[in-house]
């Protein structure tokens, strides 16, 4: 038994979980794991490969089934045709065998952006935002990303921050940058429901922006509301030239990164705001003396 298999053991109670009762813990035999070892990935389905990555992110069978949008009695089923398949024995087994055949490559791509936020030390949103896009953008491999902010004032959705790509700088050219929550359109839909979404057509998509589709000639995206503080204030939005480019592990990326999109937006407001506030000080006491008080 490898290094991995032990701390998977270990991490899910030795490999005795019967969560959900759906087939997770079966024979306990204790050469299972080993003899899994030269089961290649292609064995399991797309949609197992998708159910055995969120198991070894720790997922519950109701997670799976709320993530991936099915019953939790299909979910059970894959996961026990998951371990027939891979001769093995347990849901930690499975987490193990995941880890090991780089199906929970996501958390490494979730770590290197997450060490990239806390980098962002720009003093305008803009400039905050537009760093962010570009390095999801560079993870992602895809030719643009938008974090839109809705303007109360106009109610439009504002690419406050855009990828520093080609198919980003086109956008503000012929103003795609701006969407009035009137005219509709994907990012709106996302902005107001609060749902994901992820298409890999959207030249087929009758909702979409004929701009969006021709003008930018875009063909597959995805996109997560963006929340900031408890509130709803826009949308996070990945796009590519390429039809079908994208994965349901690349959305669920999208919604985990748009928490810390959400938290360098707080951050970067508060620091505006404090040194705002500061300023204010300051002309309140030249106002008042003449001059700065030693």
């Amino acid at each position: 038994m490898t290094t991995l298999h032990r701390v998977a053991l270990s991490l899910n109670g030795n490999g005795n979980s019967n969560e959900n009762g759906g087939g997770l813990s079966r024979h306990g035999s204790s050469h299972a794991a080993t003899l899994s070892d030269a089961v290649p990935v292609a064995v399991l389905t797309k949609r197992q490969r998708e159910v055995v990555a969120l198991v070894a992110q720790g997922c519950t069978n109701q997670q799976i089934a709320d993530e991936l949008v099915l019953t939790v009695g299909t979910v059970a089923n894959h996961v026990e045709q998951i371990l027939q398949r891979l001769s093995l024995d347990s849901r930690a087994q499975a987490t193990a065998w995941a880890i090991e055949h780089g199906l929970t490559a996501t958390q490494d791509r979730l770590l290197t952006t997450l060490e990239g936020m806390l980098e962002i030390q720009e003093p305008t949103l803009q400039a905050a935002l537009s760093q962010a896009a570009t390095l999801i953008s560079q993870v992602l491999g895809t030719d643009k990303v938008d974090a839109f902010l809705h303007e109360r004032e106009t109610d439009t959705l504002v690419a406050v921050g855009a990828s520093d790509t080609p198919m980003g700088h086109k956008q503000h050219a012929v103003g795609l940058d701006r969407q009035p929550v009137a005219n509709g359109g994907r990012a709106v839909t996302i902005f107001q429901t609060g749902r994901p979404h992820s298409d890999g057509h959207v030249d087929q998509d009758a909702d979409e922006l004929v701009g969006v589709k021709r003008g930018l000639g875009v063909r597959s995206q995805i996109g997560v509301p963006l929340d900031v503080d408890g509130e709803r204030r826009g949308a996070l939005i990945a796009q590519s030239a390429a039809a079908d480019f994208f994965s349901q592990r690349d959305l669920r990326f999208l919604r985990a990164v748009a928490r810390w999109v959400g938290g360098v937006v707080q951050r970067t407001e508060l620091t505006q705001q404090v040194t705002a506030a500061a300023f204010e000080r300051l002309d309140r006491t030249v106002a008042e003396h003449g001059f700065l008080p030693n």
